[in-house]
């Protein structure tokens, strides 16, 4: 398991180390407004696919672990859960595009949209459909258990996304409006990535039918998750959105560089998400689940702290010699308040895991609701007077409550089943 994780971990550092090095072009290439626009509302596409998906992805990875023998059971459920993906975003995307003169304001004032307001209604509409299909395509690949083909499609999907995205933005092939040719860029190079791997790994395992009683099966364990990913959803936009409406874009353009910048927590969570899930999921005690699920999480909060630092560190030498504009100036110092919650937030994902072990996931929604109420509370009392640094403490408060609440929680579910077993 060790090796694994360290194979995308070494993945998504070359990713990680390499967009880096791109953050300057982009700085460079986006007035420091237009980099807050962009950065806002790229914040939301993925919690919002999330919502759009379902959650169906978490039954889904844990039934095809489960299941290890029987190719046909394996390729009913892939075929029942991507194509009621399918005609779900279909769906969506119909009321969507209906929705649109009813949304179009609250849309263009929420995020302070400038130009283009309706072309960009039109590709977030577009991303969270390739976000989401990106999601269970990277479902599958964890499910297979390949770091393989893990690591390929990170350095794939990275590859694609820079190298379109930066072509838009420098010959400006949409105008001079940068959020735009971002958006468009990115949308092109994930539209290529999906079309690939539902061609090569998806459609394996595809035939035209959706088991009803799979479907409800996943639907059982991912219900509970729906609204959780909504609380996800409202938990990015609610600081990102007080911090744009008291304070401007240029302050939530340096408040998002920073958590930008550490997106490799949650990076490193997530690689080791790929080989740790499936591997828990195999174990048949509750009670050595928690206790494996808890030394895990000791190592990942070791490494996620000097981790944080040295992040830091790489911003602060950036602007020293000048990789970066002076405007940014204040991003080391918000880095350093908002590890604490960023930290918290990942390891509340080893937490999920022991939930969706336990087909507890309606614990898990409890946990996620009262870290909303937290986060939200905080958030309103502290960003009018301290803008991002309010934003950072009330992350951080509100992550670290939750995410020892859940492990007193799992501790007392996995020793009361343990006891149901004896």
């Amino acid at each position: 398991m060790v090796k694994k994780i360290g194979s995308v971990v070494i993945a998504d550092a070359i990713t990680k180390g390499v967009g880096y090095l791109l953050l300057p072009i982009y700085l460079g290439l986006m007035p420091q407004e237009e980099f807050g626009e962009f950065s806002f509302v790229f914040s939301v596409i993925a919690p919002l696919s999330l919502i759009v998906g379902l959650s169906l992805y978490v039954p889904f990875i844990r039934n095809f672990c489960i299941d290890k023998s029987n190719d046909f059971t394996r390729s009913e459920l892939v075929s029942t859960v991507f194509n009621s993906l399918f005609i779900w975003l279909v769906a969506v995307d119909f009321l969507l595009l209906l929705a649109k003169p009813l949304l179009i304001n609250a849309y263009i004032s929420f995020f302070n949209i400038s130009s283009f307001a309706d072309e960009k209604y039109y590709l977030i509409l577009l991303l969270l459909n390739t976000g989401t299909v990106l999601l269970y395509c990277y479902s599958l690949l964890i499910s297979r258990k390949s770091t393989r083909e893990i690591t390929i499609f990170m350095l794939v999907k990275f590859l694609f996304v820079s190298v379109s995205s930066l072509a838009f933005i420098y010959f400006n092939l949409l105008g001079h409006e940068s959020v735009l040719n971002r958006l468009f860029g990115i949308f092109i190079a994930e539209l290529l990535v999906v079309l690939a791997y539902i061609f090569t790994y998806v459609r394996p395992y595809i035939s035209l039918k959706i088991n009803l009683s799979v479907l409800r099966d996943q639907f059982k364990i991912s219900l509970p998750l729906i609204p959780l990913a909504l609380i996800g959803l409202f938990i990015v936009v609610i600081d990102r959105g007080l911090v744009a409406k008291y304070h401007g874009l240029k302050d939530l353009a340096n408040y998002n560089l920073a958590m930008m910048a550490l997106l490799p927590i949650q990076m490193l969570m997530s690689a080791t998400q790929v080989a740790w899930a499936p591997h828990m999921f195999s174990l048949k005690n509750p009670m050595d689940a928690m206790r494996q699920t808890i030394k895990v999480m000791k190592i990942a909060l070791l490494i996620m702290i000097i981790g944080a630092a040295l992040l830091s560190l790489a911003i602060y030498l950036a602007l020293f010699y000048n990789f970066i504009g002076s405007e940014y100036g204040s991003v080391p110092e918000i880095m350093i308040y908002a590890s604490f919650g960023v930290v918290a937030s990942a390891l509340v994902h080893l937490n999920s895991n022991m939930f969706v072990y336990l087909k507890k996931t309606n614990y898990q929604l409890g946990i996620g609701f009262l870290i909303l109420v937290i986060n939200w509370n905080a958030n309103t009392i502290l960003i009018p007077d301290y803008s991002y640094y309010g934003a950072a403490i009330a992350a951080g408060l509100a992550n670290l409550i939750g995410l020892m609440a859940g492990l007193l929680l799992l501790n007392r579910l996995s020793q009361k089943k343990e006891d149901d077993r004896a």
